[in-house]
């Protein structure tokens, strides 16, 4: 924020501005950048608006040794309020009777560091320029303006209800997963009570040679059963969820917005893809399941077949048109470029 309503200029030694010039470029960049903050996205900052979706004007204040203080409102079309339109040695008078110029604006921004809420929150940024026995002295101040900040309800609602009900689904999956284990066990137990001639005699009716003896030359696939995918797919999204809650709240060493971010924003779409199961009850509905069951082998071995050529047109594409093309600057704009044409995108 520093750089972009209160850059340190060039020609001064520090803080301190020697030629006037140099102030009317600070405050129209100043102003130039408080009207483009939007676009500029200064992390999450943004401007204020009034009722008709208008941000408010900065306010300038300046403090003059003979007439007292005057404000101005400054806008994109009048950046400079009294400094418009006058020559360098009006200029140069006009300093001359100048005590201190203030400019204030205010910006609002969400907290991204939280996770289970989104607290609004007003900023209030002074730049200050002080007429300090011929030189101006540029202050630069920002200000939280604790009274107005404000949670935004639905946001907590919507939260809260994902944290509440992802923490109920963790608690009874992994109570599931106990009683699982817990067959499982008994079941173990019970086949290694069975004689060895027994379960011979039994697979043999069954078609099975040779027969399996020990529980451990059961396939795979049978000692596996006793867990439900979808069960342990859920839970592994209520635990990403879970946790970027606890890094959203914790303090730690390192900035966690990133860390947190993922694990929610994962953990939610794992959640999510959960309801999918649901849908076996609708036979006619998970069609999508049956055929990705039915197929995933098959289409695996087609991906692999296909992506020699795939990786082919993405180093080509890139070393005929990288010099050319934004499409093909490097490798993984090649990649997208060539993803989209595949399905057809206008790029």
């Amino acid at each position: 924020m520093h750089e972009l309503f209160a850059p340190l200029p060039e020609d001064g030694d520090g803080k301190m501005i020697v030629e006037v010039e140099t102030v009317t470029n600070l405050v129209s960049t100043c102003v130039y950048h408080y009207y483009h903050v939007n676009e500029i996205a200064v992390q999450n900052f943004k401007y204020t608006t009034d009722e008709g979706d208008r941000p408010p004007p900065v306010l300038m204040e300046v403090t003059y040794f003979q007439r007292g203080k005057r404000a101005y409102n400054l806008t994109v079309h009048d950046m400079l309020g009294p400094m418009n339109n006058i020559t360098l040695s009006e200029l140069g008078n006009f300093f001359n009777d100048v005590e201190v110029i203030e400019l204030s604006l205010s910006l609002i921004t969400y907290d991204e560091d939280e996770v289970d809420s989104r607290p609004e929150k007003l900023w209030h940024v002074h730049v200050t320029y002080d007429n300090r026995d011929g030189f101006l002295d540029q202050q630069f101040e920002v200000v939280e303006d604790r009274a107005h900040t404000k949670v935004v309800i639905g946001h907590v609602v919507i939260c809260g209800c994902v944290i509440f009900f992802s923490a109920i689904s963790f608690l009874m999956g992994f109570v599931d997963l106990i009683n699982k284990i817990q067959i499982r066990s008994r079941t173990k137990a019970r086949w290694d009570t069975i004689g060895a001639a027994q379960l011979a005699r039994r697979f043999r009716t069954m078609g099975i040679t040779p027969p399996p003896i020990e529980w451990g030359e059961l396939p795979l696939g049978i000692r596996l059963g006793f867990f439900e995918p979808w069960s342990l797919f859920s839970m592994t999204g209520d635990i990403l969820i879970l946790i970027g809650v606890i890094l959203g709240t914790v303090e730690m060493s390192v900035p966690s917005t990133t860390n947190k971010r993922f694990f929610f924003g994962v953990g939610v779409l794992v959640s999510t893809i959960r309801l999918t199961s649901y849908l076996i009850v609708f036979p006619t509905l998970y069609t999508l399941v049956f055929t990705l069951r039915i197929s995933f082998a098959k289409l695996l071995r087609y991906i692999f077949s296909i992506l020699p050529f795939y990786f082919g047109f993405m180093f080509c594409g890139d070393i005929l048109f990288g010099p050319h093309s934004i499409n093909f600057a490097d490798t993984g704009a090649s990649a997208v470029t060539l993803f989209a044409l595949l399905n057809g995108d206008d790029m």
